[in-house]
């Protein structure tokens, strides 16, 4: 079993240096750039059996759907 761990876009309060902790921002366009680039790279992956567990935070869930459709 592989395991790959990745972290959400870039999102408002990223940007603007503020913590988020379980309060909730939106991913930024370059947020969702990073998230079709992190699919992108996992696509590259053949042969693997894909499983995505995610936090239940949106910006998590945004990112691992981007990453879904991909795949």
């Amino acid at each position: 079993m592989t395991l790959f761990v990745v972290r959400h876009g870039e999102t408002l309060w990223n940007r603007e240096g503020r913590k988020q902790g379980r309060r909730d921002s939106p991913l930024t366009l370059r947020g969702l750039e990073q998230a079709r680039a992190h699919a992108e790279t996992l696509r590259g992956l053949r042969g693997l059996e894909w499983r995505l567990h995610t936090s239940p935070l949106f910006r998590a869930r945004q990112t691992a759907a981007i990453i879904a459709e991909t795949l």
